[in-house]
């Protein structure tokens, strides 16, 4: 696990292009739905986020806690076509997560591991300084036997300083 997350950190850096950086943080919730066989478990998170975010990139750590979930995660997104809908204001984008989860249920084999998996969305600019960012992730968890990924929506506002 320390040497995906080394990894991707390098990686990050080869990729940064020389555009301005805008650090950001951020407040969020989300809805967390974990396949474990044979139910779901669904899970309601408030997060902190940090971040950077270029023209192009944007990468995020965020934490995401419930009294019976807390989760570390990196996200590193690609924005898309800048135009696409015709306005800089809504801009779309994928991206790679990876984290580490702390899930307290009963009936599990292990209750800390670790996921990845992809994400994709929309920034919703609202203001110069604020935007709006509408993410759906979809993450394949490791180590726990029964459990296979967490999926879910968030919502979380940004402020760039």
């Amino acid at each position: 696990m320390k040497n995906i997350i080394i990894f991707i950190l390098l990686s990050t850096a080869i990729w940064a292009e020389k555009d301005e950086e805008f650090s950001f943080v951020g407040l969020g919730i989300s809805t967390q739905s974990i396949d474990i066989s044979p139910t779901d478990i669904d899970k309601n998170t408030f997060a902190i986020k940090y971040g950077k975010q270029s023209i192009d990139y944007r990468t995020t750590f965020a934490f995401n806690y419930n009294k019976n979930y807390q989760s570390l995660s990196m996200d590193i997104d690609k924005i898309l076509v800048n135009e696409m809908f015709g306005t800089p204001k809504l801009r779309p984008y994928l991206g790679f997560s990876v984290g580490t989860l702390k899930l307290l249920d009963t009936g599990l084999s292990d209750e800390s591991v670790y996921y990845y998996g992809a994400n994709s969305g929309f920034i919703i600019y609202a203001t110069y300084n604020v935007d709006v960012d509408l993410p759906y992730h979809y993450n394949i968890v490791q180590e726990i036997k029964d459990a296979d990924n967490i999926h879910g929506i968030s919502f979380a506002l940004h402020y760039f300083f």
